[in-house]
Parts: C-alpha cells; structure tokens; sequence
C-alpha cells in the first residue's frame, strides 16, 4: 500500500499556490515513494479560502490554524504566510509534532530566529526554510564544481537581486512595516542571494553595508487579493515606511574570499533579476535567473588560446542535477519547477528519518548576516556576524 503523507498549506496567496503546484508536480514527476495529500489549505477569509481550496485540489479547507496543528490526520505544514505570522505558526506545529517548510525570511528578527531553530533541533522533526533558487539544476551544478575544486581557491562573489515593483504608486503594506517584515528588499529578497552566498561561499564573517529608503511614504493600501503591489484605498492617508527598498554590502567570507551584496525594489527595468558571479584561482562561474537553464563558466586552466566563457545548458538527463526528470534534454525548465525539486528533499527526508536543508539553522545564519549588514548601516563601519 503506498503510503500517504498529509499535509496542510497555510497561506492562501502567491506562495500558497505556488507551494500546492509544486507538490503537485512532486506527486508527478519524483519516485518518493508516497503521496503527499494536499489534505487543508488554511486561510483567513473563508470564502476566499474554500474557493482556492476547490481550485487548488485540496480535500479540505479551514480558518483555523490552532485546530489544525493538533490534528492526528496532518503530518506537515507549509507555512506561506506573511513573515510576521511565521514564527507563531511554525513555533506551534513544531511543539506539537508535525514537520514544517516554511518560506523566507524564516523569522523577522535574529531573537526569533534563534528561538525557531532551538526549538526544531529539539524537535527531532523535519524542519526547511524554502530557499527554492538552491534547487535549479544550474546552481546544484554550481555548488558541486565548487566542491569538486574546478574553481579552486575563492576570491570573488557578487551577486544583485533587482526587481522594480517597489516604484511607482504601490499602496503601504506589511512589507514595508520593520515589525511586521523584520526588513525590506533586504529580507524580502536579499534573504535569497545571501542564502546563495552561504551555500555556495560558505561562512561570512563581517560586512560593510549601506541602505537607503527611496519612497518614505506610501497611501494605505486596499486589500486587492493577489499581487504584492496593492492598489491605495482612496482615503487620502499615508503609512510611514521603515524599512530598506535597497541595500549594498561588502562582506568577507570564512574561505578568505571578498564579496558584494546588493538588493532593490526600485532596479528600474528588472522584474526579477538575480544573478551571482563566483571568481575562483582556476576558473569562474555565472549564474542569471532570467537564463535559469543556463549556467556559465570560464576554464582558466585551459590553454590560453581556448580560455572562454561558455554556456552549460543544464537540461541533460543523469549529468546536471534534476535534469530529465520531466522533460527529454532541452526542453526547458522554469521558476515554478524549483518548488517540487526542494519539496523532494523535504519529504525525502520525513520519509527517511533524516533532515534536510537549508533548515532552521541556515536560516539562523542568514538573519545574523542581515543584522550584522543593517549594524552596518547604522555604525558606518564593519561588523561581525
């Protein structure tokens, strides 16, 4: 009899949707050895819920988490709620048993942070913060011709996460509150290029850092469903905006390499524009979301008269990691394909008793570096992470 895992996604939005067609794609496409169930999307307002809840193909639906989190019947959660929810919401469901993978940023500040990941090492459950770009084929490869030595000793990391929808007539929201979202564009999605950093770089032990609010007000928003960019709600009445819409760092890592960090919402003409470049001693790799099937890399080892960028298409099936597990070579993957890839490693690990990353702890790591980087800010100097 296959055996069945049943789960409960909380948060009913963008990332709610994005997490129920990843365990769809999961159930399709990867050998797990087990259903995961989509068994309640959990919401906030009712009607909205039962209807995504239909959409989305889950069983059931509800308005109430605490009912869930003693459920029998529920093994684990997705936690894909607002980040000022998220360290209730995951805190609860850790003490009462149940595996947790919940998005980024894990918590708003370090104090959260460090409670969280005590409590899930004590836990002894499955506990993943959803760093999804960790699991495009292209930056798996990366991570394993780092490991290998192809790049040999680090000298350079630069990586810029741009996006542009913070510009404009966008209405106030949680996401520009400091205690609801902890940070702006350097939680929201610095989070992401500094997780990359770690993974990749390993350790970093002090930044330099500069932010800057460009919008210092903004109307009050209109609860417009969907998107991150609300629409005002006509009353003429501004919120006061105390985050970051942008960020640059340096920082210097435990490997001896140096590195640049740098995160907008106001990156005019950038949707969402990652890219990181790693400079090693012998060679050098390039990674851009826009071109996620894509990796770069220069050999500097190679004879002189053949040195070279070149592009690795990483669609090729038992060479680039999760490459051929849905289409032949070359057909090409997309942002909602990540999703299942790192759901895999979560369920894998519910299944085989062992954990899976980046946990609570990595987690941990990355919002001692955005504390260090917004000390930074205010001291004007270096701090330790």
């Amino acid at each position: 009899m296959t055996k069945i895992i049943r789960t409960a996604v909380v948060g009913t939005r963008f990332m709610g949707r994005a997490h129920a067609a990843g365990i769809d794609d999961l159930n399709r496409f990867f050998d797990l050895d087990a259903v995961v169930e989509k068994t309640v999307l959990c919401g906030v307002n009712e009607e909205h819920t039962k209807q995504m809840a239909e959409t989305l193909g889950f069983k059931e639906y509800s308005t109430d988490f605490q009912s869930l989190i003693v459920r029998d019947d529920i093994d684990a959660f997705h936690i894909c709620t607002p980040v000022y929810e998220h360290f209730n919401q995951s805190m609860a469901a850790l003490l009462c048993k149940k595996h947790v993978l919940c998005e980024k940023p894990l918590t708003p500040t370090v104090q959260e942070a460090e409670a969280l990941a005590y409590a899930a090492g004590e836990s002894g459950m499955v506990h993943q913060v959803a760093h999804n770009y960790r699991y495009m084929p292209a930056v798996r490869l990366a991570a394993q011709m780092i490991k290998k030595g192809l790049l040999g000793d680090l000298y350079h990391f630069r990586g810029v996460y741009a996006q542009d929808w913070g510009m404009g007539d966008g209405a106030f929201s949680w996401r520009f509150q400091k205690d609801k979202a902890g940070a702006g564009a350097l939680g929201d999605i610095g989070s992401h290029l500094i997780d990359l950093a770690l993974y990749l770089c390993g350790d970093i032990t002090r930044v330099a850092a500069t932010m800057q609010t460009f919008k210092k007000e903004r109307p009050l928003a209109a609860d417009k469903g969907e998107g991150i960019v609300k629409e005002a709600d006509g009353s003429g009445q501004m919120g006061i905006v105390d985050v970051d819409d942008a960020f640059c760092a340096t920082a210097e890592f435990a490997c001896g390499a140096i590195g640049t960090l740098e995160a907008s919402r106001f990156a005019t003409g950038n949707k969402n524009g990652l890219r990181f470049e790693i400079d090693g001693e012998k060679g050098a790799i390039s990674f851009d979301l826009m071109k996620l099937n894509e990796l770069q890399y220069f050999d500097a080892t190679a004879p002189r008269a053949l040195q070279g960028w070149r592009t690795i298409q990483v669609t090729e099936e038992g060479v680039h990691p999760y490459a051929g597990l849905r289409w032949p070579v070359g057909h090409q993957l997309g942002w909602a394909d990540s999703f299942a890839n790192e759901f895999y490693a979560f369920y894998s690990a519910i299944l085989n008793g062992t954990h899976s990353t980046p946990d609570f702890g990595d987690a941990l790591r990355i919002a001692r570096v955005i504390d260090a980087i917004e000390r930074s800010h205010y001291s004007q100097g270096f701090e330790e992470v």
